[in-house]
């Protein structure tokens, strides 16, 4: 089952047919996947996680050799979504002009997106966390169940949720906190013949990287890594880089 998973989250249209099938005979597959922000395995960020890596990572699979062709927020949101690439989706940078939330995104992707595909194959699904960077709307995005949406960039507290259609201020909660509850309410009552697909997706550890009061003395001995290409000047970087740096937008390429 895990490798079903993971090929079905990088790969929509290729796993559909699998799961209409499945869902639609009495059997298929549940998914909870977790998207977290910015947790750089390079930096050591999932030393800290001791009971992830005991409970999910080590009986699992990790992929050792895995790339991504757009590494920023929305693009790469946009692409687990749909299965397509930034060119495609046009979702080329983190900014509304740039696709992130757009028009092209609303009208053409969401109504085609992974939510639908599986609400039409009989699927309960739910998200709670940060979409996408520009998400700041009561609407609730096709094929979604369940929805609790975070308005806009990462936030732990003063944050906006959009909960099934409604805007939600709440002040002093802590959002990673929120999100728990949300997610464990929705897997309590989810039956045992409803086949479902869970998407929670916490800011953290991006910036402004606030922890939870009961966390922020845990490790008061530790500093951040800094790689030898850490903050690395560009102009240090040689012809190769200048010449990466002139290629024209993706969104300006033809196709």
């Amino acid at each position: 089952m895990p490798y079903l998973l993971c090929v079905c989250f990088l790969s929509v249209v290729g796993c559909f047919s699998l799961i209409s099938a499945d869902s639609r005979s009495g059997g298929g597959y549940n998914f909870l996947v977790i998207v977290t922000d910015d947790q750089d395995i390079m930096l050591k960020g999932m030393t800290p996680m001791a009971k992830t890596l005991e409970h999910i990572a080590n009986k699992g699979m990790t992929f050792v050799n895995a790339f991504t062709t757009s590494p920023i927020c929305c693009p790469s949101r946009s692409s687990i979504l749909t299965g397509k690439y930034a060119h495609n989706h046009k979702a080329t940078n983190n900014s509304q002009s740039g696709g992130c939330n757009g028009r092209v995104w609303q009208e053409k992707m969401e109504p085609a997106a992974l939510p639908v595909l599986l609400s039409e194959s009989g699927y309960e699904t739910f998200f709670a966390g940060k979409y996408l960077n520009e998400y700041f709307s009561s609407t609730v995005p096709p094929g979604w169940s369940q929805w609790f949406g975070l308005h806009g960039n990462s936030r732990y507290s003063n944050f906006t949720v959009t909960e099934n259609g409604i805007a939600t201020k709440y002040y002093t909660e802590y959002f990673t906190d929120y999100l728990n509850t949300k997610t464990t309410n929705f897997l309590k009552n989810i039956t045992a013949e409803q086949r479902f697909f869970a998407m929670v997706a916490p800011p953290a550890p991006h910036a402004p990287f606030t922890p939870a009061d009961r966390h922020k003395d845990l490790f008061p001995e530790v500093k951040a890594i800094k790689t030898p290409n850490f903050n690395v000047s560009s102009s240090t970087l040689g012809s190769t880089y200048q010449q990466l740096i002139r290629v024209p937008a993706q969104n300006q390429i033809l196709l």
